[in-house]
């Protein structure tokens, strides 16, 4: 029997995870046999103005066909009418998920959640544990040039020793927790580094987070440390690449993750990654091929749930700023470990090849393929 085509919107156009997530999974759905007409909606980016993209009538053709409809997106929308079923791929970074979601998961036959993490925090909330279904992350489109820098040579006690660290610029991720952590640590020393890779939270205000950055130190009487850096530059794969096979090490103390795109593609590039032990992120980290860092569930801070507020009334992870410190530490001490390059080499290959089993593109298309036949 011939099974329905598949209608997919969302975000697909830009260069930002998110829209490389949707691109990754109807790749796989493609090669899994699925016959996708992929359709590119609004990508709100802010908060304010996600009620200009609630509504995607205009797109996709005709309704009347008879297909299952995915919606990849991070906010509320009811679905198209017409047949379906009707797929939410979705995430969320908190403990708890907003009201307005659990009500709108009700005109949805199932929903697509990256993690177990996500299962429970979303069955907790009161959506029914049975429209729910983990599909996790696609890899990096660009992973081959991720694993180009397994190879790359071990430089045992090298200074400066650089600490990168990759986000989108808001309080979720941690950067001020980061930037703490790390001027408490290692002071104005020099000879070791944290570079942060940062997409501003609104793209209309490329300056912020270096403006951000220094009015944080600014309210310590302090200047920021010349040891931390910000790039805020437009980057292709080959370019973000490269910045990681530069990279000594990883650090992002999220405090949420629905998947954690960054700690995949640190991974993928041999790096000591070190993060947060809550969240979405623990599909694929652990104390194995990781650096965890403990901490506590604290309430999402006023000022964050200014910037997205679905997080208010919730709580997220705060990575402990001693540990946190501790955790840096021990990664430039270990830097100076003797162990020969081949072990160090083959470390990296094994984590990298753990992650490319895990989440291969065949398994994921026929993962999906599963689900979908599932509601037939």
């Amino acid at each position: 029997m011939r099974r329905p085509p598949i209608d997919w919107y969302g975000p697909l156009e830009d260069t930002e995870g998110f829209a490389e997530e949707g691109r990754g999974l109807i790749a796989a759905l493609r090669k899994a046999g699925g016959d996708v007409r992929a359709t590119s909606i609004p990508h709100p980016r802010t908060f304010a103005r996600i009620p200009l993209v609630r509504d995607i009538s205009g797109g996709g053709g005709s309704l009347l066909r008879d297909a299952a409809r995915v919606y990849h997106r991070y906010w509320t929308a009811n679905p198209l009418p017409g047949r379906g079923p009707h797929i939410w791929r979705s995430m969320f970074e908190t403990d708890a998920v907003p009201r307005e979601w659990v009500d709108a998961a009700k005109g949805y036959d199932q929903i697509w959640v990256p993690t177990d993490f996500n299962v429970q925090t979303y069955a907790d909330a009161g959506i029914p544990h049975a429209k729910l279904v983990t599909v996790p992350c696609p890899l990096p489109v660009w992973s081959s040039q991720l694993l180009a820098n397994l190879e790359r040579p071990i430089a045992t006690g090298r200074a400066p020793y650089m600490f990168l660290s990759v986000m989108r610029w808001h309080l979720r991720k941690g950067w001020d927790i980061l930037v703490r952590s790390f001027a408490q640590e290692f002071g104005d020393d020099l000879d070791v580094r944290l570079v942060i890779k940062a997409r501003p939270f609104d793209l209309a205000d490329p300056e912020g987070p270096h403006r951000e950055l220094a009015r944080f130190f600014a309210d310590m009487g302090e200047s920021v440390p010349a040891n931390i850096s910000v790039r805020t530059d437009e980057m292709s794969h080959a370019e973000l690449a490269a910045l990681y096979g530069r990279a000594d090490a990883f650090v992002l103390p999220s405090r949420g993750e629905g998947w954690g795109r960054p700690f995949i593609e640190s991974m993928l590039s041999g790096l000591p990654t070190i993060g947060p032990r809550w969240g979405g992120n623990l599909e694929f980290m652990n104390d194995g091929n990781s650096v965890l860092v403990d901490g506590t569930l604290t309430p999402v801070l006023g000022r964050a749930a200014e910037e997205w507020p679905y997080f208010t009334g919730h709580r997220w992870w705060e990575v402990s700023v001693d540990e946190l410190r501790r955790a840096m530490r021990r990664t430039v001490v270990a830097s100076g470990a003797d162990e020969s390059a081949t072990e160090a080499v083959g470390k990296r290959w094994e984590i990298a090849k753990r992650l490319l089993d895990a989440y291969a593109e065949d398994a994921l298309g026929q993962l999906m393929m599963r689900h979908l036949a599932s509601l037939e």
